[in-house]
């Protein structure tokens, strides 16, 4: 992704889920590395037939934009903001797919024309926790100007301090199962020892979180097992008891300041890069007992991914933990869950029958899912599959938070 100096940061908020619902839209313009001119307008929404609205995320009611112009009336204001220049956006493939809906409904232009980067593929973080780990101030969230500005100084800052990150984004621009960065629930199961190939590595009997993205190891299931194949226990959280960190690019902010939090509280939690993790990952390959293909391990079948169905999912009872990408908060998934049928909380109890976790759930829960989980009383979904299953069964609610 090629870094830009002169930018039209761009935001929509809309009515309902359907795209042509835009009600609200903002834009900063920059020039030169700097924000020269903003714009705001509420947009009276292509009228249709969805019983569903999103005032409770940004306040904005049908009484508000009965009077406002329809985004065609708008058109020619936006287009001189944004002149020849690309667009950015936190959460791009929501506001490129509200933009293009309206350029066609209005028959105003062809969208493929306009090119889109996108903060929150830069940064991996909530529009907030960004503003947050760059030293900006957050004005108020939902309002479309300012989510636009706030979306500008994170490009800009990013471009500043994390050049780098533009080259990572491209690494990762497709979304495959290669580049996602949840483990999947096999991927945290410790393997017998008996079955460690080489238990001459820092990472034999060590509790072990990995975060942030890896050039080498794109895929953090395989580099779990692979740590979990010299002894490791892969978890998804720090704590005081956790012994290393593997610290990709893109690391979260909040897990870099855990570490520092439980050292000065007296724990001894390595950190571990990749250029060191390649270098101690390559000797141990070379010393590494190859295993037989008959043995135990490999004649272990693999477990199969949960096929996520309304008659599988909806109406059990479920907890919900950890900090998550796509949503605001875990209060607004227990609201959403409600309204699809399932009573939710942050607790377990007897009756929980599914865990939907955050790939930093906390550390908590290990014990709860054993406790509760034993025997396979509790299914995990991971956020990932949750986000998958609304776009399958539930489109009506996929841009509720669309930010995230």
């Amino acid at each position: 992704m090629r870094i830009l100096k002169d930018f039209c940061a761009i935001d929509f908020e809309t009515m309902t889920p359907k795209r042509t619902s835009a009600c609200s839209i903002g834009m900063a313009k920059v020039r030169d590395g700097k924000i020269v001119e903003t714009f705001h307008s509420l947009i009276k929404p292509v009228p249709d037939d969805s019983n569903r609205t999103n005032t409770f995320v940004h306040g904005i009611t049908h009484e508000m934009v009965e009077d406002a112009p329809t985004f065609d009336k708008i058109w020619d204001r936006v287009q001189s903001l944004i002149e020849e220049f690309p667009l950015v956006a936190h959460n791009s493939e929501f506001d490129k797919s509200v933009f293009s809906n309206l350029l066609n409904h209005y028959n105003l232009a062809n969208p493929d024309f306009f090119e889109f980067q996108c903060t929150y593929k830069l940064t991996g973080l909530k529009l907030e926790l960004a503003c947050q780990a760059y030293d900006i101030d957050t004005e108020t969230h939902h309002n479309a100007e300012k989510d636009a500005v706030m979306c500008a100084k994170v490009y800009l800052k990013v471009s500043e301090k994390d050049p780098d990150k533009f080259f990572l984004c491209d690494f990762f621009e497709e979304p495959t199962k290669k580049s996602k960065r949840s483990l999947d629930k096999k991927a945290l199961n410790k393997i017998e020892d008996s079955e460690i190939s080489n238990k001459n590595t820092p990472f034999y009997n060590q509790k072990i979180v990995i975060t942030g993205v890896f050039l080498n190891y794109p895929d953090r299931n395989e580099l779990a097992q692979t740590l979990q194949n010299y002894g490791a226990s892969v978890v998804g959280s720090i704590s005081s008891k956790t012994n290393i960190v593997i610290v990709g690019a893109d690391a979260g902010p909040s897990k870099l300041r855990k570490i520092d939090d439980f050292n000065a509280k007296g724990a001894n939690i390595r950190i571990i890069r990749e250029k060191e993790l390649k270098e101690i990952l390559d000797k141990a390959d070379s010393e590494s007992v190859v295993l037989d293909t008959n043995s135990k391990q490999n004649e272990q079948p693999q477990e199969d991914k949960e096929e996520w169905t309304p008659e599988s999912f909806e109406g059990k009872k479920v907890v919900v933990g950890g900090n998550f990408n796509s949503f605001e908060s875990v209060e607004d998934i227990i609201t959403l869950l409600a309204m699809m049928g399932n009573p939710a909380s942050k607790r377990f109890s007897k009756d929980t029958k599914i865990a939907l976790l955050a790939y930093d759930f906390p550390d908590s829960f290990d014990d709860k899912l054993i406790e509760y989980g034993s025997g396979g009383r509790i299914k995990i979904m991971w956020e990932k599959e949750f986000v998958d299953y609304l776009l399958k069964y539930h489109p009506e609610f996929v841009n509720v938070n669309k930010k995230y």
